[in-house]
């Protein structure tokens, strides 16, 4: 006896094989779609993250930018941020008091002499001017006697 197939059974079979293929194709390219998505997005929260943490690690030295402080002020911050790096070192940026630049804390008593020639008068008013370089790194804050 022979076997008889219904005429549109092959054709139902092949025609949901490839609907099922189809659907697997769609679903596949939007997962790459979301996958690409996301790895951008996760690119750029780490480059804003990054941006925030340099800014947050700035505010210290950045709110004094265009500021006029007192002289105790500019000590005060020379102690702050170069007071740790000794005669031979170099700090991670140049304060300029003056006129007169440093890059370490080897010459934070003479601030204090008031016989020295770089002395700093405690109530003496100073204009503080901060320098950063293309790519958003102080190197160098300024305080000009006014």
């Amino acid at each position: 006896m022979k076997n008889k197939r219904n005429a549109f059974e092959l054709p139902a079979t092949a025609m949901l094989m490839a609907a099922g293929v189809l659907i697997a194709v769609v679903i596949i390219s939007i997962l790459f779609v979301q996958f690409r998505q996301a790895n951008d997005m996760s690119s750029a929260v780490s480059e804003n993250l990054t941006d925030t943490t340099d800014d947050i690690k700035n505010a210290s030295i950045m709110q004094y930018d265009g500021l006029e402080v007192t002289g105790a002020d500019v000590v005060n911050f020379f102690k702050k941020h170069l007071g740790d790096y000794r005669s031979g070192e170099t700090g991670p940026f140049t304060i300029v008091i003056g006129g007169t630049s440093y890059v370490n804390g080897a010459s934070a008593s003479s601030l204090r002499d008031s016989s020295s020639a770089s002395y700093v008068k405690p109530t003496a008013r100073y204009k503080c001017a901060v320098t950063k370089n293309a790519n958003g790194v102080i190197t160098k804050v300024t305080f000009t006697k006014i």
